[in-house]
């Protein structure tokens, strides 16, 4: 038995990280649909268990390659934001956050020294803001 299914899956996807985010998802709504008694996360759910059995038992490695390279790099993109958004918020006391009206660079300064002169370190333009 073990055999016809290792020969079945030969030349399928598989399962990757999207995939497993896809059943954890379905298993929170399933969660949900039980403790909210609300339909329509049970219809959420089986979406997602569909929609990962799709992608675990597909031929087309290239697409769900390209699907698992969107996901990752979306992931990404969150994991660095809330990361970012942590170290503005403790220096938030301390520091301020100006961007560069040119280059668009984040600039930090301290806080409590009135009007100054800011000179980006990327670009070398100059602008003036109160701190």
């Amino acid at each position: 038995m073990r055999q016809k299914f290792e020969k079945f899956m030969q030349g399928r996807y598989g399962i990757d990280h999207f995939s497993r985010f896809l059943l954890v998802g379905a298993l929170v709504c399933i969660l949900l649909s039980g403790l909210l008694r609300a339909s329509a996360l049970n219809y959420v759910s089986w979406i997602l268990l569909i929609w990962m059995y799709y992608r675990m038992f597909s031929k087309n490695i290239r697409k769900r390659c390209e699907e698992e390279r969107m996901y990752m790099d979306t992931k990404e993109k969150v994991v660095r934001f809330c990361k970012g958004d942590k170290s503005v918020i403790s220096d938030s006391k301390t520091h301020k956050i100006y961007r560069c009206p040119h280059c668009r660079q984040k600039i930090r300064v301290p806080r409590g020294k009135g009007k100054i002169e800011i000179t980006c370190p990327s670009c070398r333009s100059k602008f003036i803001k109160r701190t």
